[in-house]
């Protein structure tokens, strides 16, 4: 006997088939948010939101026949209040037309009203444009109307063409051939944005120069300029301080490359501000400026004669044999302390006084003076308070170097590196070393520092 089989389906199938094809609809009913997502290029046609009416005339004798479109990108359009429903388009309608007869200065008689768009996402299709001007074409799908009286329904569209442009300008009303609408619209919101778009696709971009080389813009390279810059000078001190570690044991701030330079340079700041300044309003002359002038040229000759010869004269001498009455500077520029066959060839350009008994405690321009003195190559090298008696050493002397330091301390450290070195020299004069004034003291060395 043949048995039957019924099958009976699982109500959760069931639930489960209804919930699937509720999302589905759901899906196709998602209207257009006026986000788009084309390839790698997206684009925010939010700026866009609102109303917009389009209109075009045409003259059908004896009337005028007139063409409204009235669209929104990114809502539906409202229904108007005070106007009967059938001169309007329905609810869920993105773009309308109406058209309409007039005569004269009468009133427009209403013929038609056309749905151009729907709202559903999935009503809509779209394209970029790449030539002859980038864009956006967006094509929204209607329902299907009858021109003429008893004609077959034909299916309605409104098509956007959106420009690239730096500005947004008023729509323009292309053309309409009984299904398709034609609107062109030029604003900001055509260019698009994305990680691999063209650098010329938005407004303010780079630019193509044409033969297939993009030129960048002036404040991306400024800015790549002043990141290696930055980064020139991290390896700048990094490598300085590794330097000086490795060589010379240095720790806390004597890891600093050039450290005495870095300390100068406000003060080089200062003297080219001073100098411009000077530039832009020159201070009066006067008739007394020109004998300074003449006196520190005197005292260079003199005391290149003097190293010369081998003379033995100090520079306190040669200034004491000029008259008091050529007002002889109270400073002698830096280059003094080579005078001779080694004339300018100090490493710093700190300036001497050519009087010990008349010591500054600044330049004339504010510049504070240095605290302690180290004479490396001289008649007697060492550490020096009196810069006077660095001078002693150096001036007249072949091939002398020193340099001025802030601090007692960086000297005597500079001194002992030197040492270490091997670079501090003692340069005899007539075979002997010079002899200092009885009542001028030794020079001062740091504790530990071989006698030379």
């Amino acid at each position: 006997m043949p048995t039957s089989v019924t099958l009976r389906r699982h109500p959760l199938s069931s639930l489960f088939l209804l919930l699937s094809l509720a999302s589905a609809f759901a899906s196709a009913q998602d209207p257009f948010d006026c986000y788009i997502t084309d390839g790698n290029l997206k684009y925010d046609l939010n700026s866009l939101e609102g109303e917009r009416t389009v209109t075009r005339e045409s003259e059908m004798p004896p009337s005028i026949m007139v063409e409204t479109v009235t669209f929104n990108l990114c809502k539906d359009l409202e229904q108007k209040e005070g106007v009967s429903s059938e001169d309007q388009c329905p609810s869920g309608t993105r773009a309308c037309l109406t058209r309409a007869s007039r005569k004269g200065d009468g009133d427009a008689q209403t013929l038609n009203v056309v749905p151009l768009a729907k709202s559903s996402r999935d009503d809509l299709e779209f394209t970029s444009l790449s030539s002859p001007t980038k864009g956006l074409s967006l094509t929204f799908k209607g329902p299907s109307y009858p021109i003429l009286p008893g004609s077959d329904p034909i299916p309605q569209s409104f098509n956007l063409k959106l420009l690239c442009s730096t500005e947004t300008s008023d729509p323009l009303f292309s053309s309409y051939d009984n299904k398709d609408v034609w609107v062109e619209w030029s604003a900001p919101a055509g260019c698009g944005f994305g990680a691999s778009e063209d650098p010329d696709d938005k407004p303010g971009g780079d630019v193509d120069n044409g033969d297939g080389h993009e030129e960048k813009t002036v404040g991306s390279g400024i800015g790549y300029f002043f990141l290696l810059l930055l980064l020139a000078f991290v390896a700048y001190f990094a490598l300085g301080a590794y330097y000086n570690y490795s060589t010379y044991g240095a720790t806390g701030v004597d890891l600093i490359p050039h450290r005495d330079f870095w300390r100068e340079v406000p003060y080089m700041l200062r003297d080219v501000v001073s100098h411009l300044c000077s530039a832009v309003r020159p201070r009066r002359s006067s008739s007394r400026g020109g004998y300074i002038a003449v006196s520190d040229m005197l005292i260079v000759i003199v005391s290149s004669f003097l190293s010369a010869h081998n003379s033995t004269i100090s520079a306190v001498e040669v200034v004491r044999l000029f008259p008091t009455r050529l007002r002889v500077p109270s400073r002698i520029s830096a280059g003094l302390c080579g005078a001779g066959p080694a004339l300018l060839r100090c490493r710093h350009r700190s300036k001497f006084d050519s009087s010990p008994s008349t010591i500054p405690k600044e330049e004339p321009n504010g510049m504070p003076r240095y605290a302690a003195y180290v004479v490396t190559i001289g008649t007697e090298p060492g550490v020096y308070d009196d810069w006077g008696e660095a001078g002693e050493c150096v001036l007249g002397v072949p091939g002398s170097l020193y340099k001025g330091y802030s601090t007692r301390y960086d000297a005597e450290e500079a001194f002992r590196r030197a040492q270490a070195r091997g670079t501090v020299k003692v340069v005899h004069m007539h075979g002997e070393r010079r002899r200092r004034a009885a009542s001028s003291p030794p020079p001062a060395r740091p504790a530990g520092a071989s006698e030379l």
